[in-house]
């Protein structure tokens, strides 16, 4: 019945319009699968209880006849459980946006779920302290796109500029001049997340799309938690100029 109950919950959640985005829905079958991963511990009573009695000839412990049948699987599941916890504790203190190794660890999470599974806003301050590494002129020209529903720049006003390309170059077919400095962007944002950016007082626009293909396919400069990248003008500037040849050989299809 547990196995049935996981998997009714993982399906309810998955067939639902728009949960099917976030995994925190299907958290609620995770107890189901803690309990049945817990009848391991079976194994182990015997073992406690005659270590328990007697604490002090711990060389008449013996392992019960279903642990010696089962050793392997136990050794397993201890190889995997210490995994998992080093894993996590590498992890920290980007906990919120955890990929296993499976999945390429955090920095690969965005080419497997975006949205809330990875970007809440939590590595703005990380980004604000990070950009002092750099040491140049150029970090008083630190563009910003961001994905979040608050204006980043009403938290930290002067450390960040906004993003300069708005959809509308696209719309226009305009290849925009890319200024020197660095440029941060939610990761969101970067694969292509529809989703607004604050400008100046209530305005709200979308930025331009057209080179986000090309930056995430980049190693950036600097990797801000999981959740933003740090790209360089340069870098900007060549997805600029990849996605414009992309564009003219599909034209001339």
């Amino acid at each position: 019945m547990l196995h049935v109950r996981r998997v009714l919950v993982f399906a309810v959640a998955s067939i639902k319009t728009g949960f099917s985005h976030h995994f925190r829905y299907v958290l609620p079958c995770m107890p189901f699968a803690y309990v049945w991963i817990s009848s391991f511990a079976r194994d182990f009573r015997p073992v406690f209880l005659e270590s328990k009695s007697s604490p002090t000839k711990l060389s008449k412990l013996r392992f019960s006849d279903r642990a010696k049948r089962n050793s392997r699987g136990i050794t397993v599941a201890f190889g995997l459980f210490g995994w998992f916890v080093l894993s996590s504790l590498s992890n920290f203190p980007h906990s919120l946006s955890y990929f296993n190794a499976f999945a390429g660890g955090g920095k690969h999470g965005a080419e497997h779920l975006i949205n809330s599974n990875i970007d809440w806003g939590q590595d703005l301050l990380h980004l604000a302290n990070g950009k002092t590494q750099f040491g140049d002129g150029d970090t008083d020209r630190f563009y910003l796109a961001f994905y979040n529903s608050y204006d980043p720049l009403d938290l930290q006003p002067n450390a960040f500029l906004r993003w300069p390309f708005d959809s509308e170059m696209a719309d226009a077919g305009r290849i925009p001049n890319v200024p020197d400095g660095y440029y941060a962007i939610s990761v969101n944002l970067l694969y292509e997340f529809p989703w607004f950016l604050h400008g100046e007082g209530d305005e709200l626009y979308h930025l331009d799309p057209r080179p986000m293909a090309h930056l995430h396919e980049l190693e950036p400069v600097m990797f801000v938690g999981h959740s933003i990248r740090v790209f360089s003008a340069q870098q900007v500037r060549d997805a600029y100029a990849s996605s414009t040849a992309e564009a003219s050989r599909q034209s001339s299809f």
